[in-house]
């Protein structure tokens, strides 16, 4: 399909095409992509793509330097915690981020949610 501006309608199609077409560099290179944060305007199109390596032994180091930073907060990857009702379940920490760097995924909707460390320390479960 070959497109002449960029729309709302439009938008679906080229997304699921695009992912489509990273799922194969995916599986070319081991490298997990994927694609978020599109603006667009009527000629011109921007979009983050992020990409992570995509192996156990790189997953298991990413725990392990996780775990050294989270050891402060008294947590580790996989603890759960709860809140309002949620049980969100620790992912990693980012080291770029001062203000919220634990990083969780909530049990029952799947979304990420960044959290001060004090406050996840708080609720833990």
């Amino acid at each position: 399909m070959k497109y002449t501006r960029f729309t709302k309608d439009n938008l679906a199609a080229l997304r699921a095409t695009v992912n489509r077409k990273l799922a194969e560099l995916e599986a070319e290179t081991g490298i997990k992509f994927q694609m978020t944060g599109i603006s667009y305007q009527d000629l011109e199109l921007t979009a983050k793509v992020e990409m992570k390596i995509n192996s156990p032994e790189a997953k298991a180091r990413m725990e392990a330097d996780s775990n050294s930073f989270l050891i402060r907060y008294n947590l580790r990857v996989g603890d759960l915690l709860v809140q309002k009702g949620k049980t969100y379940r620790v992912e990693s920490y980012n080291i770029a981020s001062r203000k919220r760097p634990v990083v969780t995924t909530c049990l029952s909707d799947g979304k990420t949610t960044v959290w001060p460390g004090q406050l996840a320390m708080s609720c833990k479960h």
